[in-house]
């Protein structure tokens, strides 16, 4: 029943229709509304993504005007796909399942290091809820197989919590924009290259953070010891809760109880502002001590998502 919609690319005015469609999946996978204006603007002005060739969206007349019932994307090999709860059984995600693959093999062609005429391949994978059992069924009939999962941590931090302990000549400040921008993409690289599931993130890649609508650098801790950053606790405020964007410990630093005191101080400065919920994702494959320290801090399994992978090939042309 495809003809029941039209598929075109995004334009900057569907902001608040895929937002709404965003937030009404929400509803179905969270119980509640997840996604703002910040989050799809955040993806749309990401470095190297290209609105009108890496999105697309399915739309119905609605009226005068256009509904948007479904959106996808694909970038860096991740793809998305999302679908209105009540658009499903008509051939929406199939379609929008078929362009983002189609363009994540032109991207893969395309990508540093190729040549014209050779042939190409590329995993890309896309991450469902855990409790998303349609999805898991659709993707692996699509030819998707299940990888590793992620857990949503969320701790409540209304109460008081214990103040964070630092470490011997440690000490604790804000990100400063235009000074600290090189040390913390070259930390975040080097204390999350030992999981198996991290790509080494390009600098402007990394920087597209802090260019986000609702970046703000009071949330943003870092830890030095001697003026050398080795720990940093990157976090952002939503409507409902507060996220902990990125948390990472110089190798060389940890086992001092670091990335315990950034934690713990990030709680105490969100508390202050009236958050009284934290939530973090962390991989399956992350080490074992990390699941210790976030169960510490009072972090608790409250849901997540698992990948699935499928690999494309497009074969030399003849």
């Amino acid at each position: 029943m495809r003809e029941t919609f039209a598929l075109r690319p995004p334009r900057r005015d569907d902001l608040a229709g895929v937002v709404e469609l965003k937030r009404a999946c929400d509803e179905v996978e969270f119980g509640r509304p997840d996604t703002d204006d910040a989050d799809v603007l955040a993806e749309w002005d990401g470095t190297g993504f290209v609105l009108a060739n890496d999105a697309l969206v399915a739309v119905e007349a609605a009226g005068t005007t256009e509904r948007v019932v479904g959106y996808a994307h694909t970038f860096e090999k991740y793809v998305e796909v999302d679908v209105h709860p009540d658009c499903s059984g008509r051939g929406i995600g199939t379609a929008l399942r078929e362009f983002v693959e189609a363009r994540a093999l032109e991207q893969a062609g395309a990508a540093p290091g190729g040549k014209e005429g050779d042939a190409v391949e590329v995993k890309i994978w896309q991450a469902p809820r855990r409790t998303n059992g349609t999805a898991h069924r659709l993707l692996e009939a699509a030819g998707y197989t299940r990888g590793h999962h992620y857990v949503q941590l969320e701790a409540e931090i209304a109460a008081v919590v214990p103040e964070a302990v630092w470490p011997a000549g440690a000490t604790v400040r804000n990100f400063e924009p235009g000074r600290d921008e090189a040390a913390c993409h070259a930390l975040q690289n080097l204390a999350w290259s030992q999981y198996k599931t991290y790509e080494p993130v390009t600098f402007e890649r990394w920087t597209d953070l802090t260019r986000e609508p609702d970046f703000d650098p009071a949330l943003w801790f870092l830890a030095e010891d001697e003026g050398r950053l080795v720990g940093m606790c990157l976090c952002r405020e939503y409507e409902e809760l507060a996220w902990v964007i990125s948390l990472g410990v110089d190798p060389e630093a940890r086992g001092r109880g670091l990335g315990e005191a950034l934690l713990r101080h990030a709680f105490d400065r969100l508390r202050a502002r009236g958050v009284t919920r934290v939530g973090l994702s962390v991989s399956s494959r992350n080490a074992q001590s990390a699941w210790r320290l976030y169960e510490r801090v009072g972090m608790r399994d409250t849901g997540g998502w698992v990948a699935f992978e499928k690999v494309l090939r497009a074969p030399a042309p003849a």
